[in-house]
């Protein structure tokens, strides 16, 4: 097979190829909107002393919440969910971050966990707390002799949960300013 173009098909070509090279480059090369959102598990930060395992994100990290809680979980309203694991300092935590379209969102379905905390209650309602951490409201609950953390920043919505050893508050207050 033998290819030949005349002078005219060239021309031609190479006028297409030109005027399509800024649209291949916004295929191949997508600028980085410095306004797009991180994912909920990149949101999760190093932390000194831990290794950090993302378990689960996506629409498996939310059926594992839908078979968490007993109540409805607001999954409508969910852009995005991840499980982090850190284990160090003979201890293991999970922390659960959700992405929602806006803070207000992210506000209100912390605000709607602190109601369901306080219609279920028992151990969750009795220990439940509210501190204050720089500009932060951050909940906590204990409702099995170890301290469970959640909050909301930006358009994030946190839980740190213990699951092996328990965590100072001075351990989680860093936690949690390191993740808002």
């Amino acid at each position: 097979m033998h290819w030949s173009l005349t002078g005219k098909q060239l021309v031609a070509t190479l006028i297409v190829l030109i005027l399509l090279a800024p649209a291949l480059m916004v295929l191949l090369y997508p600028a980085r909107d410095p306004a797009r959102q991180l994912r909920a598990a990149e949101v999760a930060p190093e932390i000194e002393g831990f290794v950090k395992w993302v378990a689960s994100e996506g629409e498996a990290a939310i059926s594992i919440a839908r078979r968490k809680h007993i109540g409805d979980i607001g999954e409508e309203l969910i852009e995005d969910v991840a499980i982090v694991h850190y284990i160090g300092h003979q201890r293991a935590v999970a922390l659960w971050i959700t992405l929602y379209p806006d803070a207000c969102t992210a506000k209100s379905e912390t605000d709607r966990k602190v109601d369901g905390i306080l219609r279920i209650g028992g151990r969750w309602a009795q220990t439940l707390q509210m501190l204050s951490l720089d500009d932060l409201i951050v909940y906590r609950v204990s409702p099995d002799n170890a301290s469970h953390y959640f909050w909301a920043s930006d358009r994030y919505a946190f839980w740190i949960q213990p699951l092996i050893g328990d965590l100072t508050e001075a351990e989680a207050f860093e936690f949690i300013r390191q993740l808002s």
